[in-house]
């Protein structure tokens, strides 16, 4: 498991944590790929340090895929299984 890298691009297959997250706040989550992906999306589940997906198997392709999320906690977890091309994150804040 490692935090998302600083320039918000995942290159390998893995567990890429976003910390920091306001709990009850709604984001805009947004992954782009040239080529395929298959991501599980996951919130921490508090204290025990487990993450419960939400959305399981999201496969990627050249037009972006979203997400509207509420954080129930501050964590959000992005597990990669496979990827032929780098993974772009963008989260923002929904106003």
């Amino acid at each position: 498991m490692a935090n998302l890298p600083p320039n918000n691009t995942i290159t390998t297959t893995g567990n890429y944590d976003i910390p920091r997250l306001i709990p009850g706040r709604e984001y805009l989550l947004t992954l782009r790929c040239t080529g395929t992906a298959a991501a599980t999306l996951a919130f921490d589940d508090g204290s025990g340090g487990s993450f419960s997906a939400i959305q399981d198997g999201a496969m990627l392709g050249t037009n972006p895929s979203e997400a509207r999320l509420v954080a129930p906690s501050g964590t959000l977890r992005i597990i990669v299984t496979s990827n032929s091309a780098p993974i772009r994150v963008n989260l923002v804040p929904v106003l």
